[in-house]
């Protein structure tokens, strides 16, 4: 019968060199994830509250593409006439 468990501490398992690099890839894949996560956040928000940015990337679009660009925010492009 076991009073203390004090007595009875199981031992870690030994880190593997393998394990240590994966571990140190998940962190990398997931710190690059969020980045880019909010750079992308970041860039619509300022898209679409910039009206000078707004008309910029309507005038590029419309002189490349041939095409009438309107653009409400970054998240709602559309050309006229809709080519599909």
């Amino acid at each position: 019968m076991v009073l203390f468990y004090d007595d009875i501490t199981p031992t870690p398992a030994p880190v593997t060199k393998k394990r240590k690099y994966t571990r140190r890839a998940i962190k990398v894949v997931i710190g690059i994830f969020i980045l880019g996560s909010l750079s992308l956040y970041v860039l619509s928000t300022l898209g679409g509250n910039s009206n000078a940015l707004r008309l910029g990337i309507q005038d590029y679009l419309t002189d490349t593409s041939g095409y009438l660009a309107e653009m409400d925010t970054l998240h709602e492009m559309s050309f006229f006439p809709t080519s599909r």
